[in-house]
């Protein structure tokens, strides 16, 4: 826990915090169902669609990865 001089109110901030990040996660995890879904329309045609990810390192390239082949996979 981090104190803010008189030690009152960093709890609330931690919780807020908490609840940005996890807002975050939600948007960016719609923005990955989306992108993956238009993947996943276009795979229908010919020839089928390839697909680069790319992004500095821990920005979640596996992650959306996996995501797409579950998708593509459960079509």
């Amino acid at each position: 826990m981090t104190d803010y001089g008189n030690g009152e109110g960093s709890d609330e901030w931690e919780m807020a915090a908490e609840e940005e990040e996890e807002a975050r996660k939600r948007d960016c995890t719609r923005e990955w169902e989306e992108a993956a879904e238009a993947v996943v329309y276009d795979s229908c045609t010919w020839p089928p669609p390839v697909v680069a990810v790319r992004g500095p390192g821990n920005s979640g390239k596996s992650a959306f990865s996996r995501l797409l082949l579950n998708t593509l996979v459960g079509r």
